[in-house]
């Protein structure tokens, strides 16, 4: 500072004085601004800092205060079902399902209500490694793909970790598969087979999805046409879709309590109602013997005769010979079941 001939004092002469007498430099920071330093009787110098008057302070406008922060809890949903809370969206009046089970469209649109456009306040973004698993999972499910990719697949999502985020689209896919090929056989065999390997997998919790996935299981029970040619094998179809039900109703049908209850009433209307076919009262008949004694004790051994007489006053004998004789042994062998 002396010789440069100035009265301020910067951090650069200090630095390169200590540098002249090989010192190790003060670290900091510098300003390009020179500091306005006060010298004082000798050779002590200090900053001359800005006098404010208290006056100023009080008279002035105060600083915006920050917003404190706060936390506040609620449930976002319960067994699988969103309450109705400020802080959730707004449910519709309707129960819908999205139109598409592609993970970008799930992930991204919204809904429109009563004219007013609903997105969500929360995205399910996948992974691009679970979309790809997701596209290719589907190109193997398809009827026209080899059986060892088939069950390779169906394999994978029986045991396979870490497919969670995958549940609700292979859940939104088999419910619009289902509704959508009545009358495709082979489709509607690789749905059950995606159902059930989507059940056997222990690292899923699928109760959250069980709204989507039972009306697609009753419905390969006791649908009215599940296949495009009276020739193709659709009672297998049933029998197996039953014993798959089984497995639902006894491993839900405890923490549950409404879930027995409606899939039992769903299967007493198919049985009951005159005007069901009879493929219908087939699926229905071995669902009631899937699900064990007490359900057929109850909903099918009173109704056994009826069921008889209703299907001799229609000449059901005769006029679908093969439809009758399965239905009146699925009948017979829940009777020696019994």
């Amino acid at each position: 500072m002396r010789h440069s001939k100035r009265r301020r004092l910067t951090v650069a002469d200090v630095a390169a004085a200590l540098r002249l007498r090989n010192v190790e430099p003060v670290y900091g920071f510098s300003s390009n601004e020179p500091l306005p330093f006060v010298r004082t009787q000798g050779d002590v110098f200090f900053v001359d800092d800005e006098e404010v008057d208290l006056r100023d302070v009080i008279d002035g406008e105060l600083p915006r205060v920050p917003l404190e922060t706060t936390m506040a809890l609620h449930w976002l949903a319960i067994n699988g079902v969103q309450p109705r809370t400020p802080q959730n969206p707004p449910a519709p009046l309707s129960a819908s399902v999205a139109t598409s089970a592609e993970p970008a469209a799930l992930a991204s649109s919204g809904e429109v209500h009563l004219g007013v456009a609903f997105r969500p306040r929360v995205k399910h973004v996948l992974s691009r490694e679970m979309q790809l698993y997701y596209e290719y999972a589907l190109e193997a499910l398809a009827p026209t793909s080899d059986a060892a990719v088939q069950n390779a697949c169906l394999a994978s999502l029986a045991r396979d970790p870490g497919l969670q985020q995958l549940l609700p689209y292979f859940s939104a896919h088999l419910f619009h598969t289902v509704s959508q090929n009545t009358r495709n056989l082979p489709q509607l065999w690789l749905c059950v087979r995606l159902m059930r390997a989507l059940l056997e997998n222990p690292h899923f919790g699928i109760e959250a999805y069980l709204h989507q996935l039972m009306p697609a299981l009753l419905t390969c029970i006791v649908g009215k046409h599940l296949c495009g040619s009276p020739d193709e094998d659709h009672w297998a179809l049933r029998d197996d879709a039953a014993d798959l039900l089984s497995m639902v109703y006894r491993r839900f049908g405890g923490a549950y309590e409404s879930l027995p209850l409606r899939i039992t009433e769903t299967l007493r209307r198919a049985l009951t109602d005159p005007a069901r076919p009879l493929p219908t009262q087939y699926g229905a008949l071995v669902a009631f013997r899937a699900l064990g004694p007490a359900a057929w004790t109850t909903y099918v051994a009173p109704l056994a005769d009826t069921l008889r007489q209703r299907w001799e006053e229609h000449d059901e004998p005769s006029r679908s010979p093969s439809a009758y004789q399965r239905t009146l042994e699925a009948l017979n062998q829940t009777n020696c079941g019994e």
